[in-house]
């Protein structure tokens, strides 16, 4: 497994070209003879960039609208871009990116962005290092099927100030807000956070080899 410390932030489109450029590349050493079984070490350095420049217009969209959203009303109001924007912003990223990209936690507010085995590892490893003081770092790693590979990347989402409207304690909640919650997501475990908390990560996932 492959851990990186810092991002380095790139443009969607910059990833994407780096990427197709390097699966143009592969298939060239396929044909005077090498191996297309394990990526090449462009292919991985490619797909990671790809990964980053996705969680990070996923990021920056979600925090735009959301933040224009709370500027414009009450609090209330800015649940529509978690419940019914958030989903879409994630499908535009996805189709502009070619990478599988979403945010996941293991105390989700919409069940359908429960972690698999593979996040769920790395959430429960993020929470025992920071109950010990260590920091928590992102992950890069190549998960095999066979011949076919996914690059499987996550960084973490810390609570911010602006979250605490929809994620602090339950009991400071507004009470609006509080029966919002209650009926749009009636399984809701993603309260009682404090601003700098861990609260998830952003996810991503490029296939390779396929």
């Amino acid at each position: 497994m492959l851990r990186i410390m810092s991002d380095t932030t790139r443009p969607i489109w910059t990833a994407v070209l780096a990427l197709s450029c390097s699966f143009l590349l592969a298939c060239g050493e396929q044909r005077t003879g090498g191996s297309s079984d394990e990526p090449s070490a462009a292919q991985f350095e490619a797909a990671r960039a790809a990964a980053v420049a996705a969680c990070d217009e996923l990021g920056k969209r979600l925090l735009g609208e959301l933040s224009a959203a709370l500027a414009a009303g009450p609090t209330v109001d800015a649940l529509a871009v978690c419940s019914s924007r958030a989903p879409a912003i994630g499908s535009e990223v996805r189709r502009e990116s070619a990478v599988v990209v979403a945010r996941t936690s293991l105390r989700v507010r919409n069940l359908d962005n429960a972690p698999d085995e593979f996040e769920r590892t790395h959430l429960e490893r993020w929470r025992a290092a920071e109950l010990r003081g260590e920091p928590v770092e992102p992950v890069v790693e190549l998960v095999s099927f066979g011949a076919a590979h996914d690059l499987r990347y996550m960084r973490p989402i810390r609570t911010v100030e602006m979250c605490s409207r929809c994620h602090g304690a339950a009991r400071d909640l507004e009470p609006d807000v509080r029966a919002a919650l209650t009926r749009l997501y009636p399984a809701d475990a993603a309260t009682g956070y404090a601003p700098g908390e861990l609260r998830g990560a952003f996810t991503a996932r490029v296939p390779l080899n396929r």
